[in-house]
């Protein structure tokens, strides 16, 4: 019982730190705009902020589906616990996908 407690939980103890990368990037996007409004167009490129509104997506389904997949997994755990910890590893690696997309995003918006 406890490694399916154990599984459904680790998904939901990833949130916190998904959400305070969403906090930085979305104050960093608050910053191009401001720019953008400032100084006009050539001063930040179109493709940055493109770049930061994709990373605050994919941080946003990151958030989401490891916070379905521990939902799931608690849900699944009671009626069906010999699937659920498989639904939990197959969710939470979509999660780390979004994660590590969000990270590519936000790389690349530096080196631009």
């Amino acid at each position: 019982m406890n490694e399916i407690l154990g599984a459904w939980v680790a998904p939901i103890l990833l949130i916190p730190g998904l959400a305070l990368l969403t906090i930085s990037t979305a104050n960093r996007y608050n910053q191009v705009l401001t720019s953008i409004a400032t100084f006009g167009e050539g001063a930040i490129s179109k493709r940055k902020q493109k770049l930061l509104a994709r990373a605050l997506v994919s941080l946003f389904m990151g958030i989401a589906i490891n916070g379905v997949a521990g939902l799931a997994g608690g849900a699944l755990s009671v009626w069906y616990p010999y699937i659920s910890n498989g639904v939990i590893v197959v969710l939470s690696c979509v999660g780390v996908i979004a994660l590590l997309a969000a990270t590519w995003f936000l790389i690349w918006e530096l080196i631009q």
